[in-house]
Order: C-alpha cells, then structure tokens, then sequence
C-alpha cells in the first residue's frame, strides 16, 4: 500500500473514530440526563403523603396499561421501579422521624 494510501486509511480511521467519541459522549450525556430526570420525579412522587397509600392493584393497572406492547422484562422492569417508590414513601415518615431525633440529641 502506498504511502498516500496509508495516510488516507489513517484520516478516514481517525475521521470515523472522532464521530464515534462524539456520538458516545452525547448518547452517555443524554442517558445521564434522563436518568436525572428520572430519579427526580420518582423522588416527588416518593415524598408525596398519598403514595404511601395507592393500592397495589391500582398500580399493576397503570403498569399494564402504560406497558401494553412491550416485552414482559420491560413490564417488571417499570413495576419494580414504581414498587421502590411506593416503598420509599412509606418509609419515609420513619426515616424523617429518626433525622429529627438525631438532630434533636445533636442539639
């Protein structure tokens, strides 16, 4: 291969491999993004007082229905997740209790 060839191939690898980089830094970007976004909603819907007492099988409803289409693993996934934020709100009135006495035996 000539010398111009070599040097052609290692423009164009490197052209293709400065696309990649970018491309995987924006998809990561984006993805921690979402997962921001993500985890902030969930945690108002866990501080709120009311989620504590939304009925397991009320919940399943909306997890099928929002679901309907997607594969099974999917479906488990988004109800383990909607799962840990109810459980997160009804722990959280002991948790805030337990801050408020370690606070108070601080001062």
């Amino acid at each position: 291969m000539s010398e111009q060839a070599l040097n052609e191939e290692r423009a164009a690898i490197q052209t293709i491999a400065a696309v990649l980089g970018d491309s995987m830094k924006k998809m990561a970007f984006a993805e921690e993004a979402q997962q921001v976004a993500i985890l902030g909603t969930a945690s108002i819907v866990a501080a709120l007082p009311e989620t504590a007492q939304v009925p397991r099988e009320r919940l399943a409803v909306v997890v099928n229905l929002l679901t309907s289409g997607r594969s099974e693993e999917f479906r488990q996934k988004v109800a383990q997740f909607i799962g840990m934020a109810v459980t997160v709100a009804q722990r959280l009135p002991d948790v805030i209790a337990a801050q408020e006495a370690a606070a108070a035996r601080k001062n």
